[in-house]
C-alpha cells in the first residue's frame, strides 16, 4: 500500500517552497511549473489565488517527509455543453495538474495509482462535493500533449467539446471533460435554454 500524499492549500508563504517544482522540459510540462512558481504580475498561482473575482483553489501534494510531488489547481466557470450554440453550464475546471519529474510514473505498480491518478482522484471528489451546482469537472490540455489526454481517458475523461484556442498564443488545447451529475446537467442546460 502506498503512502498517501499529504494535502494542503497553497498560500502565498508556500511560495519560496515551489520554486524548484519542475514538471519537464517540454514546451507543455515548463508551462506547468511556470504557472506554479511564477510571481503575482503573471498568470499564476500567486495571483490565481488572489484573484477576487474569479478565485482558484491551488492544493500541494507531498510526501510524509515534506516533498514535494505535485499541485492542483481549479476554479468555477462556464462552458458551452457541446456546440457553439449550446448553452453554457457551470464547470469546476481542472486548470493545473503537475508531477514533478522525479515522481513521474510512481509509484510503478501501486494498486492505488501513481501519484497524477491520486492527485487527480482527490481533485474529483473535491469536485463531487459540489455537483449539483457544477456538474461537470473539465479540463484544457495541448492537443500535441498525447501523454497527457491518455492520461485523462484512461481517467475517464472524454472529448467532444468544442476546442479552446489561446487568442494571445494561437495555442489550441483540446477541452476535455467528466460528468458528475448527469441530472443536474440536464436541469442546468434545460434552465439555460429557457
Amino acid at each position: 500500500m502506498t503512502t498517501p500524499l499529504r494535502k494542503h492549500e497553497f498560500t502565498e508563504a508556500d511560495w519560496p517552497e515551489v520554486q524548484s517544482f519542475d514538471c519537464g522540459d517540454q514546451p507543455s510540462e515548463r508551462e506547468v511549473s511556470r504557472w506554479l512558481t511564477g510571481g503575482a504580475e503573471e498568470d499564476s498561482a500567486l495571483r490565481a489565488i488572489r484573484d477576487k473575482d474569479r478565485p482558484a483553489k491551488v492544493w500541494l501534494y507531498k510526501l510524509e517527509d515534506g516533498t514535494l510531488v505535485g499541485f492542483a489547481a481549479t476554479a468555477k466557470t462556464h462552458w458551452r455543453w457541446r456546440g457553439k450554440k449550446d448553452p453554457k453550464v457551470p464547470v469546476t475546471i481542472l486548470i493545473w495538474l503537475g508531477v514533478d519529474v522525479r515522481f513521474r510514473g510512481l509509484p510503478a505498480g501501486s494498486p492505488d495509482g501513481t501519484y497524477a491518478a491520486q492527485i487527480l482522484s482527490d481533485v474529483a471528489a473535491e469536485a463531487v462535493e459540489e455537483k449539483e451546482e457544477y456538474p461537470v469537472l473539465g479540463l484544457c490540455v495541448q492537443e500535441d500533449n498525447a501523454r497527457a489526454i491518455r492520461f485523462y481517458e484512461r481517467e475517464g475523461f472524454a472529448g467532444g467539446l468544442e476546442p479552446f484556442v489561446d487568442k494571445t498564443t494561437g495555442v489550441r488545447y483540446r477541452r476535455m471533460a467528466v460528468i458528475l451529475d448527469d441530472e443536474a446537467l440536464l436541469r442546468l442546460r434545460n434552465a439555460a435554454n429557457n
